[in-house]
């Protein structure tokens, strides 16, 4: 096999005969500690690039230009993650490590000189593709270097690195960004960027197998288009209603270009992403359930604070903690959720995590306009913690049941209903604050500010209701012995 990659340990079979893979205990770490660092900044690059406001200092945009730089980065990275699973295939592990770095550091500096917005949305584009490629590497590196049975522990590593570098976005671009602007975070992003672009030139190896597949380029566009569309429709239906002509256009547009890609890769003889996956008996419950877990607490941080704000009436300050702190939670439960699946196994794990999360959910439904802060800041901790435990599990026993050369395309269908996902909660959560809100008349940006007792109720029903789902399924999927252990057809 074309560039064969040097694992801890392993022993392989070849035309050479066996040999002794070459990567020692040490280096081994090395690469593990470059990887999770890698991805803690490329995690606040795209905490910090979605959170760009129209009130900074330097960035003279109106809402609107503002608007689209923000689509066109998530746009971006939506697009790579399809794009990254050919890449992964065909070319070497150290190459696009470095080479998803270097998009980084090309598109820091000149995003920061940059004094007009096509400039810059050009450039926030180039980083896009940067942290697209490098969020989907990431996992997949760590994956290789560990046996399934450690799978989940490194895993949740991994969601550890996600959550404390968008927590550390979050507080800069709420505290700093207003008062310094966004170049000084450009610059100070590129020095890092650098140092870990040079220490990855010495460390990095190839840890993933490759082989000499040619890129269907309709296809792959097709899947592009697909998402993207999805993901605009999703991010701009708030601003425009969801009649307009031309998110309703997008969406049918997006809905077939998805289903031509889906109808030709079962034709493929080697498809982009193989979709019989889907028919693995461990891997379809995973998917649908990450799809769950993710609105759930998507729905659940957007719910949270619009009742700690306008329902009950928490200051700013108060109800910016009590979600920073949960985000902290969430966090540092991945890890331990890892440890657990290891330990465990993925069916007590999954199923108690969801039977969990059920409870958490109905603790949201007997919420009122007088409840203390402090009793909902224990209930969405609570919320925050068993999500933590649950989505990073979940997504790690779907990617471990099939096969390496498909853990690729598995990550990819995986990464996009996640983000479609934590998108698409926002956006419906507009739409229902807007219809209970006595004052509220139009769908706008704003329309958020004003929501009702009534409107928070029918979002944390509705996580009522996805965790029950999320708990049949979870019931439902390991009704036989086999779906708990690894799926490799």
């Amino acid at each position: 096999m074309v560039g064969e990659p040097l694992l801890l340990n392993e022993l392989r079979t070849g035309r050479q005969g066996v040999k002794l893979i070459r990567i020692n205990f040490s280096k081994k770490h090395k690469i593990v500690a470059l990887t999770l660092f890698a991805s803690m900044i490329c995690a606040f690059i795209y905490a910090s690039m979605i959170a760009i406001s129209p009130s900074t200092s330097d960035l003279r945009f109106d809402l609107e230009q503002t608007r689209w730089l923000i689509s066109g980065f998530s746009l971006a990275v939506v697009s790579m993650v399809p794009a990254s699973v050919f890449l992964m295939r065909r070319f070497s592990t150290r190459l696009l490590f470095i080479c998803g770095l270097s998009f980084l550091v090309l598109g820091l500096p000149t995003a920061a000189l940059a004094s007009s917005f096509t400039l810059l949305m050009v450039l926030l584009i180039v980083q896009a593709i940067g942290c697209g490629l490098m969020l989907s590497i990431c996992q997949m590196i760590l994956l290789a270097l560990f046996p399934n049975s450690a799978s989940g522990t490194v895993m949740g590593m991994f969601g550890l690195s996600v959550a404390v570098s968008t927590l550390i976005a979050t507080l800069i671009t709420q505290n700093l960004t207003a008062s310094m602007g966004w170049k000084p975070l450009f610059w100070g992003l590129l020095a890092i960027v650098i140092a870990v672009l040079l220490c990855s030139m010495n460390i990095m190896d190839d840890v993933l197998d490759t082989e000499p597949v040619l890129l269907d380029v309709p296809s792959l566009g097709l899947c592009c288009a697909g998402l993207a569309g999805i993901q605009y429709c999703i991010l701009n239906v708030e601003y425009f209603g969801l009649r307009n002509p031309q998110i309703a256009g997008t969406l049918m547009l997006s809905a077939m270009a998805l289903i031509a890609f889906w109808a030709r890769q079962r034709n493929s003889a080697s498809p982009l992403i193989n979709f019989q996956l889907l028919r693995n008996r461990s891997f379809l419950p995973s998917i649908i359930l990450v799809g769950v877990i993710s609105m759930i607490a998507a729905a659940g941080f957007f719910a949270v604070r619009a009742y700690m704000l306008q329902v009950v009436g928490f200051s700013t300050s108060q109800v910016n903690a009590i979600l920073i702190l949960g985000l902290l939670v969430f966090g540092l439960a991945n890890p331990l959720g890892g440890k657990l699946l290891d330990i465990f196994g993925p069916k007590t794990v999954v199923i108690g995590s969801m039977s969990a999360l059920t409870l958490s959910s109905l603790c949201f439904g007997i919420l009122g306009v007088s409840t203390s802060i402090w009793y909902v800041s224990v209930i969405y901790f609570v919320h925050c913690l068993i999500t933590g435990l649950s989505i990073m599990p979940t997504f790690t026993w779907g990617i471990v049941s099939v096969k390496k050369q498909y853990q690729p395309g598995a990550n990819a269908l995986m990464m996009s209903l996640r983000s479609i996902a934590g998108t698409l909660i926002p956006a419906v959560s507009v739409f229902v604050l807007v219809g209970t809100s006595p004052h509220a008349t139009a769908i706008s940006s704003q329309a958020s500010e004003t929501p009702s007792a009534m409107g928070t109720s029918i979002i944390f029903a509705s996580m009522i209701l996805m965790s029950l789902l999320g708990l049949v399924i979870a019931i439902v999927s390991f009704r036989t012995k086999s779906t708990g252990k690894q799926v490799t057809s």
